[in-house]
């Protein structure tokens, strides 16, 4: 461990590139405009939950260094949160300007896009407990994708 990482940040910096860019690597993947702005939306939501039940460690880090604010967080928004926040805004900003989506403020529609996505991994010792739900489940993965692709266009989609 030591030999490979001379120090805690470089250990950060090395844990959060691996993380941002898998998750930038499997939403890029998902992308294709040319599927049409509906199925590309959906395909994005799926592809964000299954990321979310295969490496929940990702929203974890990111509610912990956003809660601490400060330096890291700064290091982390900048570098890594930043470039996808501008990805979420475009897609965004492209389906209420084409009428296909309704209008709400923008960090709304981000964090419960977000929190749908992701906060059922984020607690699986909650999920387990409270409601008998194996997040790491494959079959359970699945059916909360489906789940978060209903409530996202039942809520927001117009066209």
């Amino acid at each position: 461990f030591r030999s490979h990482f001379v120090s805690k940040a470089k250990l950060w910096s090395h844990v959060l590139a691996e993380l941002f860019g898998a998750l930038t690597a499997a939403l890029e993947a998902a992308s294709d405009p040319a599927q049409g702005e509906r199925a590309r939306i959906e395909r994005l939501l799926r592809t964000l939950v299954e990321f979310s039940a295969d490496r929940p460690e990702l929203s974890r880090l990111i509610r912990l260094e956003s809660a601490g604010g400060g330096g890291s967080f700064e290091v982390l928004y900048r570098e890594y949160l930043e470039p996808l926040v501008q990805f979420f805004e475009a897609i965004v900003h492209h389906a209420t300007t084409a009428g296909s989506m309704r209008r709400a403020p923008r960090g709304f529609i981000y964090f419960a896009t977000i929190g749908l996505c992701t906060q059922l991994f984020a607690e699986p010792a909650t999920a387990r407990r409270a409601f008998d739900l194996d997040p790491r489940a494959p079959d359970v993965a699945r059916a909360y994708g489906d789940f978060v692709v209903g409530v996202f266009f039942d809520a927001l989609w117009i066209g």
